[in-house]
């Protein structure tokens, strides 16, 4: 005996398999409908939070935007890693904690969509990690806000018009390059800390302006070079050169007043062939302990006013034409 049904199923299955992802991304948060944005599968659906690490690549050329990547965030403990294939004409702020953003290959990151962005990339969060990564333009490029704590592994960080780098929070640098900025190159103010380790900091207008309350490392061989308007302004400030090399740089290697203190330690600490002095001190003091000091333009070390040089044993300063001069006032 043969049975009807009066129900049509197939074309009620077939038309449920065709609007399946149309229902997915309406409600679903594991779907992924953004143009330019693949992640790993299954992610959590929007409202839910997943122990489970998120992995997401933006493609720049496909129309992916980081700021779409980074809307995952709260939906993982575990944190978000987010590799950026290409350069993304997109400004991002307020980059959250266990965010790490890498570019698949050298030269990919992010462009300042506007030469008044600033920043092009902000980071507000704890233990952000950023990798092999090119950030460039506007008027600040990378800014860690206070209270932030960020890691950069060979970075590019270019072409600002006020600052390449802007710490009001605590960054470590490794193996990057800051340069070509008509400001800045990095900017360590309001208790921001910067630690340097390798890399270069040149040919911005001022390598290093360090301001009251903060602090700069610099440190495993960092060569600070080629300034306009000094290498190493320390206006309150602290810096300590450990193992670096300052040099090249217009009118003084560093710079120090009101009140900022610089240490040179050891014979790794260098600071030579800048065009004026090599460490002028304008009410503040520095104190060398082995540090080296040479082939200065004009002093290795000149005081001013209030300024406190202290020489420690070791300590080289070798200086054309004159090695070390004092006075009241600024020349």
């Amino acid at each position: 005996m043969k049975t009807v049904s009066c129900f049509p199923w197939r074309p009620i299955i077939a038309a449920l398999a065709f609007l399946a992802p149309c229902l997915a991304a309406a409600g679903d948060g594991r779907a992924q409908p953004v143009a330019g944005l693949t992640c790993q599968k299954p992610l959590p659906p929007e409202g839910h939070v997943t122990s489970n690490p998120i992995a997401c690549t933006v493609s720049c050329a496909n129309g992916g935007t980081v700021a779409s990547a980074l809307a995952l965030a709260p939906r993982t403990t575990a944190g978000l890693t987010i590799t950026i294939k290409g350069t993304c004409i997109e400004a991002v702020d307020q980059v959250p904690g266990n965010v790490t953003l890498q570019g698949a290959l050298s030269g990919d990151g992010l462009q300042a969509p506007q030469t008044s962005s600033n920043p092009v990339l902000g980071i507000s969060g704890a233990g952000v990690t950023l990798n092999n990564l090119t950030i460039s333009g506007g008027v600040t490029a990378l800014l860690v806000r206070s209270g932030a704590t960020a890691a950069g592994n060979n970075l590019m960080i270019e072409g600002s018009s006020g600052r390449n780098v802007m710490a009001n929070g605590v960054i470590t640098l490794n193996s990057s390059s800051i340069e070509n900025s008509s400001g800045h190159g990095i900017d360590a103010l309001s208790g921001g800390i910067v630690f340097l380790n390798g890399g270069t900091v040149r040919n911005n207008s001022r390598g290093l302006q360090i301001g009251s309350a903060s602090y700069v490392l610099v440190d495993a061989g960092t060569v600070i070079s080629d300034s306009t308007a000094t290498g190493a302004v320390v206006s309150g400030g602290s810096l300590t050169v450990r193992s670096g090399t300052i040099d090249n740089n217009s009118p003084d290697g560093i710079n120090i007043n009101n009140g900022g203190i610089a240490a040179l330690l050891g014979s790794l600490a260098i600071v030579s062939s800048n065009g004026r002095d090599g460490v002028r001190v304008f009410d503040g003091s520095v104190r060398s302990l082995g540090g080296v000091i040479s082939n200065n333009g004009g002093q290795g070390i000149s005081v001013f006013n209030s300024g406190i040089a202290i020489l420690d044993t070791g300590t080289v300063v070798a200086a054309i034409p004159r090695t070390a001069s004092s006075s009241k006032t600024a020349p």
